[in-house]
């Protein structure tokens, strides 16, 4: 073997085990950053009710912010690593369960593999006041696992997207 491959081959040897080694110390961290299989939460489509008396009609806006929460909210859910989220659109909720009986909606869930499913409610009280209400249940057996009850201000995309940021911090299945 000439004095280049020797060399070359001792360098690939510390290069191969420089990798193993990172690997073998990042490993930990990744998995400790993976939601576990069995923590995954369905988010079910936000609801609004505005009790605003508000005479614009927006509904049009409220339709699309109520959208905007729930993919951000399984997004952001997923993104920290804590739980598995997966968002259940609209559409799929009303071809399941016409009727939305818990339920049914439970059922559904566990259908997409989820343990636990999210339910949001905003109310819209004033042009200023709005408040979420939500919960996490958990499927199998009904019970609430987590509540919280948050007031934002303002009837904006920013308002809106600062609330929802502010929930996705607070859920908590433990």
């Amino acid at each position: 073997m000439s004095n280049f491959d020797t060399h070359w081959l001792i360098h690939m040897c510390h290069k191969t085990l420089f990798y193993l080694i990172a690997i073998i110390f990042l490993l930990p961290v990744f998995a400790a950053n993976a939601a576990p299989a069995d923590d995954k939460i369905a988010v079910l489509p936000i609801k609004i009710l505005d009790t605003s008396g508000e005479a614009e009609d927006q509904k049009q806006q409220h339709e699309r912010r109520l959208r905007n929460m729930a993919a951000a909210l399984a997004a952001d859910v997923k993104r920290a690593g804590r739980y598995d989220a997966v968002l259940l659109s609209q559409e799929d909720v009303q071809a399941a369960c016409p009727r939305e009986s818990p339920e049914c909606l439970f059922d559904y869930a566990q259908k997409q593999h989820a343990k636990y499913v999210f339910i949001g409610v905003v109310h819209k009280s004033s042009t200023l006041i709005m408040q979420i209400f939500s919960k996490v249940v958990d499927v199998e057996t009904g019970k609430t696992v987590s509540s919280r009850d948050i007031s934002f201000r303002g009837d904006n995309d920013d308002s809106w997207s600062r609330a929802e940021s502010f929930l996705s911090s607070r859920i908590s299945i433990k």
